[in-house]
C-alpha cells in the first residue's frame, strides 16, 4: 500500500509491472504489482511492454491445414503438412520453398510422429489412430511393419495403430485408447518395425512390449510423454507411468486420480509436464500433480470446455505456452503465457493457433494455412496491430475512508520512434478521464495531468494503432481529503 504523507501532496507509486494477471483476489486488496486484466503485453524485469507478434515464414499452398510437423534428415529441418487426407513436405531453408508430395487418402489429419534413425536413414514416423502408421525418409512414404523391418509387407504385416506415438531408450512406444505398444531391440539393435511379443522368457528384452492401460476409473488413454526420464501416460481421470528401462524390469505407477483431455497441451519441460482439462492448468512433476491456474480461474471458466481437447501448447523461453478457445469460438484465439520462474499468468489475442511447433530453434504456429514464426516482428501476421492493455487494480490504496486527489501522472516510457502514441484512463467510481500522449523516440518522463477524484482509484495503459512501446514506471501525486 502507498505511503501518504497526509499533509501534502504525496508521490505514489500506480503500478509495479512483476506479477502477471490475478483474477481472484479483489481489486481492494491485490497488489500493485499484478493486474486483474491485461492481454498482449510482456512482463520483462518490472517494465510493461507490448509484446512481439508474428511473421509470416511461409505460405502453404494448399487449404484446410491441420498439422504442421518437424522432420529432420542429416540435420535439415523440414516441415510437413497434414490437410484435406494429404501429406506434403516442405524445404523451407531456400527462398523459394520446394515441396514433396508424400501421399494422400489418409481418414485423419491429426497425426502424432517422432523423428528416428532406421537402418541409417533418418525417418519421421506418424501415426493417426486410423490410417496404418507412416515412415516417411524424405523420399518415401511406407506402412510401419509388425515383423521386423526385412520382413515382406503385407496386409497382415501392420504395426499397432494409435493415436499418441513417442520414443523411450530408442523403442518407439504407441498408445492407442486402452493399450501400449513397444517396438523391439533385438540382438542386431534397433527395430521399429517389430511389435512381436516374447515366447522365451530368456528373449524378453529382445522383443517388443504390449501392456493393457488398466484403470480403475475406465478411462482412455488422452496423451503419451517423456517425464523425468519415464513414459508418463495420461489417461481422461488418471495418470500412471511405466518405470524401468526395458521390459524385463517395466512396472506400471499408478500416480494421480487427476487426468488429461488434450494431448497437444501436454508438454514436458524441465519442470515436469504442464496438461490441461476441464478444471485448469496442471503440473505433473514426476511424482505430483499440482493445479497451477487458480490466478486466472475466470478467464477458465470461459473458454469453450467442448473444443477444450483440441487446445495446442508449446515450451518456449521457460514459458508455457497455452492455446485455447475462448467463449464460443470453435478456434484456439487466446494464447496463455504461463512463466515458469515467476509463476505469471499473460494473455495474448489475435491469432488463430491451428498448432504450435518449432522449425529448428524457431518456435513456430500453424494458423489460417501460414507458417508463422512467434515472438517475432511488430504486429500479428506482419499486418494485424497488436492491441496492448494493462489495468491497475481498483483500490483505496490504504485508505478507505479518504477521498483520493490525484493532479499529475509521471509515467516513464519508452518509444522506439517519434510519433507513437500511449493512452493513459484513470478510472474513479464516479468518472472515467483518459488522455493520449505523443510519445518522443527513447526513454522519456512524461507529465500527465488526469485532474481526477475520487475514494477508489484504477488505471489503464494502452498503445494506440499496436505501437510498441514499454512503460518502466507509473507515479501519482495524490492528496488525501479525510472525511
Amino acid at each position: 500500500m502507498a505511503r501518504f504523507n497526509k499533509t501534502k501532496e504525496t508521490l505514489v507509486p500506480l503500478s509495479a509491472f512483476t506479477g502477471g494477471v490475478d483474477e481472484r483476489i479483489d481489486d481492494s486488496v491485490l497488489k500493485i504489482s499484478y493486474t486483474p486484466s491485461a492481454e498482449n503485453v510482456e512482463i520483462i524485469n518490472g517494465v510493461f511492454k507490448v509484446c512481439q507478434g508474428t511473421t509470416t515464414f511461409f505460405d502453404i499452398p494448399d487449404t484446410n491445414i491441420k498439422r504442421a510437423m518437424m522432420y529432420y534428415n542429416q540435420g535439415k529441418p523440414y516441415v510437413i503438412t497434414a490437410g484435406n487426407g494429404k501429406l506434403y513436405q516442405y524445404d523451407l531453408s531456400i527462398s523459394a520453398p520446394n515441396w514433396a508430395f508424400m501421399g494422400e487418402g489418409f481418414k485423419s489429419d491429426n497425426w502424432d510422429y517422432v523423428n528416428h534413425n532406421v537402418n541409417g536413414e533418418d525417418v519421421i514416423i506418424m501415426v493417426n489412430g486410423v490410417d496404418n502408421n507412416k515412415i516417411w525418409n524424405g523420399k518415401n512414404l511406407r506402412d510401419q511393419k509388425m515383423f521386423g523391418h526385412a520382413s515382406e509387407d503385407s496386409a497382415e504385416n501392420k504395426a499397432p495403430k494409435g493415436f499418441f506415438i513417442t520414443m523411450h531408450y530408442e523403442r518407439v512406444w504407441i498408445a492407442d485408447d486402452n493399450y501400449l505398444f513397444a517396438s523391439s531391440v533385438t540382438r542386431d539393435g534397433i527395430d521399429v518395425d517389430d511389435y512381436t511379443t516374447p515366447t522365451d522368457e530368456e528373449e524378453v528384452n529382445q522383443h517388443g512390449v504390449e501392456l493393457y492401460a488398466y484403470t480403475n476409473d475406465g478411462t482412455q488413454i488422452k496423451g503419451l510423454q517423456i517425464v523425468m526420464g519415464d513414459i508418463v501416460v495420461f489417461k481422461e481421470k488418471s495418470i500412471f507411468k511405466i518405470f524401468g528401462n526395458n521390459p524385463e524390469n517395466y512396472q506400471k505407477i499408478d500416480l494421480e486420480a487427476t487426468g488429461a483431455i488434450a494431448d497437444h497441451s501436454i508438454v514436458s519441460t524441465p519442470n515436469g509436464a504442464f496438461f490441461v482439462n476441464s478444471k485448469g492448468i496442471y503440473v505433473f512433476d514426476g511424482v505430483n500433480v499440482k493445479l497451477i491456474s487458480q490466478k486466472i480461474e475466470n478467464t477458465w471458466k470461459r473458454l469453450n470446455k467442448k473444443y477444450l481437447e483440441k487446445a495446442q501448447g508449446m515450451y518456449v523461453d521457460d514459458k508455457y505456452i497455452l492455446a485455447v478457445a475462448l467463449e464460443e469460438s470453435t478456434t484456439n484465439n487466446l494464447i496463455i503465457e504461463y512463466n515458469l520462474t515467476e509463476k505469471t499468468f499473460i494473455f495474448k489475442n489475435g491469432l488463430e493457433v491451428e498448432n504450435f511447433f518449432e522449425y529448428g530453434t524457431s518456435p513456430c504456429i500453424l494458423c489460417r494455412n501460414k507458417i508463422l514464426e512467434y515472438n517475432r516482428g511488430e504486429k500479428w501476421d506482419n499486418n494485424t496491430n497488436i492491441n496492448a492493455f494493462w489495468y491497475t487494480p481498483m483500490t483505496d490504496m490504504g485508505e478507505p475512508n479518504a477521498v483520493k486527489e490525484l493532479s499529475t501522472v509521471y509515467a516513464t516510457v519508452y518509444s522506439p520512434k517519434p510519433g507513437n502514441f500511449l493512452k493513459l484512463t484513470c478510472v474513479t467510481e464516479k468518472k472515467t478521464k483518459d488522455k493520449i500522449i505523443t510519445l518522443k523516440q527513447g526513454t522519456h518522463i512524461y507529465t500527465i495531468n488526469l485532474n481526477s477524484r475520487g475514494r477508489l482509484l484504477q488505471f489503464k495503459i494502452e498503445n494506440i494503432e499496436g505501437v510498441q512501446i514499454s512503460v518502466k514506471a507509473l507515479n501519482g501525486m495524490i492528496e488525501l481529503d479525510e472525511d
